[in-house]
Parts: structure tokens; C-alpha cells; sequence
């Protein structure tokens, strides 16, 4: 018995342009979503640290707002109360152990930004 070939059914072409355009489309869509569920877990965008920002927003985008919202209470208070350590501890999913890694890590940068931040301003007076 000979294999069979099935045939292509389309073919795409877009422009580098296009594809940015829906690139930034969805992007849109997927911030616009984080501010959704951020709304609803009672937290403000425009507060929070961009390294965060950036662990959420992965979030939403792995698990979809309604399921972050409903699953994720515990680590929406960690974010309320800013404990990045309980924050990092409670953004596990069901996704490859290095990408948990990498979204925990994110919270535990803001944690040591935080913290490293009064040496740095003793410092900096220090030195005038």
C-alpha cells in the first residue's frame, strides 16, 4: 500500500506590516482582558509595577479571565497586600514546570526591587 498525500487546503500570505497589525490586535484584546479581570479582583492597572503587570498578563493570557478570577483568589490578595512572595507561590498552573518558573520569578524581581530600594535611596544620600 502506496501513503497518501493530502493536498494543501490554503494558502497565506501577509506582509510584515499585517502581521504586526493583528499581532498588536491581539495584544490589544489580551490587555484589555487583564484590565477586566483586574477590575473585577478589585486591583488598579495603573498601580501596579510592570514586572507584574508582565506575570499577570501571561496569566490571563494562559488561563482566560474568567478563570483567573474565579481560581486565583488567593493570589489576587497576595497582590493587594504587595507580597510578591505569596504572589509568586500562588501563580502556579497546569503549564510546563520552566514557564511557572518564569512567571514566579517575576514576582520575586518586584519583591527584591522593593527591598533593595531604601539601600539604594541611603546610599545614593550617602554619596552627596
Amino acid at each position: 500500500m502506496g501513503g497518501t498525500t493530502i493536498p494543501p487546503l490554503t494558502h497565506l500570505e501577509l506582509s510584515s506590516l499585517d502581521i504586526s497589525r493583528i499581532l498588536d490586535k491581539k495584544v490589544d484584546i489580551y490587555h484589555e482582558e487583564l484590565r477586566r479581570a483586574l477590575r473585577k479582583a478589585e486591583l488598579q492597572y495603573q498601580e501596579l509595577p510592570s514586572v507584574v503587570l508582565e506575570a499577570l498578563f501571561d496569566m490571563v493570557y494562559t488561563l482566560g479571565q474568567p478563570k483567573f478570577n474565579d481560581q486565583y483568589d488567593e493570589l489576587q490578595k497576595a497582590v493587594k497586600r504587595r507580597d510578591w512572595a505569596e504572589a509568586a507561590e500562588q501563580s502556579k498552573r497546569d503549564v510546563q514546570a520552566e514557564h511557572n518558573l518564569e512567571i514566579k520569578d517575576l514576582f520575586y524581581r518586584q519583591m527584591f526591587s522593593e527591598a533593595w530600594e531604601p539601600a539604594r535611596e541611603r546610599f545614593s544620600l550617602e554619596d552627596r
